[in-house]
C-alpha cells in the first residue's frame, strides 16, 4: 500500500477534461440563428432543422443530382457554358486568376522577391477542367488533380486538357466520399458545395484540409444569397429537378468553423462569396 498523505498535505488530482461537444451540439450552438426557406415554401427556423430534413432526403437528393448531371446544362454554346450555366466563363476566369494571386500573397507564398510558385493543386468538382485549364495549371509548377463524380465530364476533361495531360491526374469519386492521398498547395472548390447537404460540405472541407501542405490554402467560391431576410434558399428535386442550396456568407462561415478551418480572407464578387481558408495557427500535423 502506498503512503497515506498527511491530512495537511494537498492531494494532487488529475484535471477532468470536458468532453468535446458533439457535432450536433455545435450545430445547435452555432446555427441557432441560421434560417431559410426552400422552393416549396417551407421555412426552416434553425440550422438543426435544416440538417434534419437534409439528412432524411440525402439519398434522394444525390440520386436525382447524379442523373441530372449526366445531362448537365447541355445545349449551351460552349463547354464552359455547359459547366456554369451561362457564357460568362471568361469574366469568371479573370476574377479567379486575380483572386488566386491575392490569396497566395496572403499566404506563405509571398517573399521579398515576389510570389513563390505553388507546386500542386486540387480541383474539387472539376467538371471538364475549366478552372484547371485557365487558373490552376498556369499558377502551379507541378500537377493538378481533378476530382468529379461524373465519369462523363472527366472523360471530356481528358480531351479538354489534352495539351497538359502529363500534368493532370483524374479521380472519379463522389466528393462526399473523397479523401486526398497527397498534399496540395492549392485546393479549389467552386460552385460545388451548393450540391452537397451541409453535413457533407463540412466533411468535405475537413477531408480535403487534411491534404493541405503547411502553407497550403483552400479557395472557396460559391453563389451568394442576395436576400437579407434569410440565411439560405434550398431548391428541391420536386421543383427544380435537382437539389442545390444557396447559402449566405454567415451560413458558410458556420460550416467553415464546424470543419475546423479559419477564414483568412473573404470578399463578395458579382453573385458569389469568395473565401481563402487555412488551418488555424500552424496548420495540420
Amino acid at each position: 500500500m502506498g503512503k497515506k498523505p498527511h491530512r495537511d498535505q494537498k492531494i494532487k488530482r488529475a484535471l477532468i477534461q470536458p468532453r468535446p461537444a458533439s457535432l450536433s451540439q455545435r450545430v445547435r450552438e452555432l446555427g441557432h440563428d441560421i434560417h431559410g426557406v426552400d422552393d416549396a415554401g417551407r421555412e426552416y427556423g434553425s440550422l438543426s432543422e435544416l440538417w434534419l430534413i437534409q439528412g432524411q432526403q440525402r439519398d434522394k437528393f444525390y440520386k436525382v443530382n447524379a442523373d441530372w448531371w449526366v445531362k448537365g446544362y447541355e445545349g449551351r454554346v460552349s463547354l464552359e457554358g455547359t459547366m456554369i450555366g451561362d457564357e460568362a466563363s471568361e469574366e469568371d476566369v479573370l476574377h479567379s486568376q486575380d483572386f488566386l494571386r491575392k490569396a497566395l500573397s496572403l499566404a506563405c507564398f509571398a517573399s521579398e522577391e515576389g510570389l513563390t510558385q505553388p507546386c500542386s493543386a486540387l480541383d474539387c468538382g472539376a467538371g471538364i477542367g475549366r478552372v484547371t485549364k485557365h487558373v490552376l495549371l498556369p499558377a502551379v509548377c507541378g500537377n493538378v488533380t481533378l476530382v468529379d463524380q461524373s465519369l462523363k465530364w472527366l472523360q471530356t476533361a481528358q480531351k479538354y486538357l489534352a495539351h497538359a495531360k502529363d500534368r493532370c491526374h483524374f479521380v472519379h469519386c463522389r466528393l462526399e466520399n473523397f479523401q486526398p492521398s497527397a498534399k496540395f498547395d492549392i485546393i479549389w472548390i467552386q460552385w460545388t458545395l451548393q450540391y452537397l447537404i451541409d453535413e457533407d460540405a463540412v466533411y468535405l472541407l475537413q477531408h480535403v484540409a487534411a491534404g493541405l501542405t503547411q502553407q497550403g490554402i483552400i479557395v472557396l467560391k460559391e453563389n451568394n444569397l442576395s436576400q437579407d431576410s434569410v440565411s439560405f434558399h434550398m431548391d428541391t428535386p420536386g421543383k427544380e429537378g435537382r437539389f442545390d442550396i444557396t447559402r449566405s456568407p454567415k451560413h458558410l462561415s458556420v460550416l467553415v468553423e464546424l470543419a475546423g478551418l479559419k477564414v483568412s480572407h473573404m470578399e463578395l464578387w458579382d453573385e458569389c462569396s469568395c473565401w481563402v481558408l487555412v488551418y488555424p495557427d500552424e496548420g495540420p500535423d
